[in-house]
């Protein structure tokens, strides 16, 4: 019960955000929800050479990817190289970079109700990282109000978690990506696939992050 609670929470804001619909308070509602798919599926070299059994224990480095969704906005698809930490840092600048893009759209983020959506992992979206960042946004004055939620254990993120299954199978029909940039070609190219996410088509981008400022939390 406590589960479909949550997921039904999720659901309201995700349909206030997709009518662009403003609250009784005069705030527009905009609901993200951020992950990070299974960095295995990014390993590269990808090759048919490295099927064979003399490549078997090859050690290959993995890209990172986290994917933003802003409903009724936008996608943003983020892989980042082996060195870049995946934490906190990296998601307040994509979160950050989300609200700019909104902004250069004609969106007046200081009139926004930002509810983001996490997973129910403590790295990605850290309380004294995330929170800071919320509340600096707010105290400056150039977001109205922000809500950080995180899903019970045991939920699925049926939305973004469909998104990262049919990114899987993009990647999987492609025999030969053999760096980085190979693979934004591929997410780019399904961003481009009008039948993605088409309630989600303002906005689509596909970054390749090689550094991240460092937030502090101290």
């Amino acid at each position: 019960h406590r589960v479909f609670e949550d997921r039904a929470s999720y659901w309201s804001t995700r349909a206030q955000s997709r009518l662009k619909q403003i609250i009784s308070s005069g705030n527009l509602v905009v609901s993200c929800i951020i992950d990070g798919i299974d960095h295995s599926k990014f390993r590269f070299p990808r090759s048919l050479v490295t099927m064979s059994k003399e490549m078997s224990a090859f050690n290959r480095p993995t890209m990172d990817m986290v994917t933003c969704l802003a409903h009724g906005y936008g996608v943003w698809m983020v892989p980042s190289l082996p060195h870049v930490a995946k934490d906190s840092s990296l998601t307040v600048d994509i979160l950050t970079h989300v609200l700019h893009s909104l902004a250069e759209k004609g969106v007046d983020c200081r009139t926004v109700d930002l509810r983001l959506q996490s997973d129910n992992t403590t790295r990605e979206t850290k309380n004294n990282v995330t929170l800071r960042w919320l509340g600096f946004l707010i105290g400056s004055h150039r977001l109205r109000r922000g809500t950080l939620s995180c899903l019970s254990t045991g939920h699925s993120h049926e939305d973004i978690d469909q998104a990262f299954s049919i990114v899987s199978n993009w990647i999987q029909r492609e025999k030969e990506l053999h760096v980085p940039e190979h693979f934004c070609k591929v997410l780019e190219r399904l961003l481009a696939d009008s039948t993605f996410r088409p309630q989600d088509s303002s906005i689509r981008k596909v970054h390749l992050v090689s550094a991240v400022r460092e937030w502090h939390h101290d």
